[in-house]
């Protein structure tokens, strides 16, 4: 659940499902270029540190997707990254990278919620906290991630309605 509700809403310190120690996963690691903003890059040759043309992706799936749905680049800054860079004594004031980099974030996202889903039973009913005997709503797995069928909360509700006019 708290890995869903990070997932969905992102790796932001706004979301209260992030925990003191959470991390962004590796998953979520794009690859980009550093710039100044004259917008020249920054360049690096050397292999042992690539990982300074990197960053996570700590948006919300929901963002992410029309992020790669519209295409083109993107423009981040990273204040961390900014501070840890300038340390080194180079100046850069933006982190820029293409939509298409989000493809194996997306990817993978999938996937783990596939084998998250494919570990619980095939159908999982949440309860109604109202009532004992009724499920309100169904997450039912399906090829495209997780299907919602409300059809349940709409008979409770015009129940309950149904009540209140009596």
């Amino acid at each position: 659940e708290m890995w869903l509700k990070l997932e969905l809403n992102g790796y932001w310190n706004s979301n209260p499902a992030l925990q003191d120690g959470d991390e962004v996963p590796r998953y979520r690691q794009i690859v980009g270029q550093h710039y100044n903003d004259l917008g020249h890059p920054l360049i690096i040759s050397q292999s042992d540190l690539q990982y300074v043309n990197t960053t996570r992706a700590r948006w919300g799936v929901i963002d992410l997707e029309q992020m790669f749905k519209k295409g083109g680049s993107y423009s981040i800054q990273d204040p961390h990254m900014i501070e840890l860079i300038r340390e080194l004594g180079v100046e850069v004031t933006r982190f820029s990278f293409d939509a298409q980099q989000l493809t194996s974030v997306l990817s993978t996202i999938r996937t783990d919620l596939a084998e998250r889903l494919d570990s619980i039973d095939e159908r999982t009913e949440i309860d109604d906290p109202t009532s004992d005997d009724e499920h309100i709503i169904e997450l039912k797995p399906n090829i495209y991630g997780i299907g919602i069928d409300l059809r349940a909360l709409g008979r409770k509700w015009k129940r309950v309605i149904s009540r209140t006019k009596d």
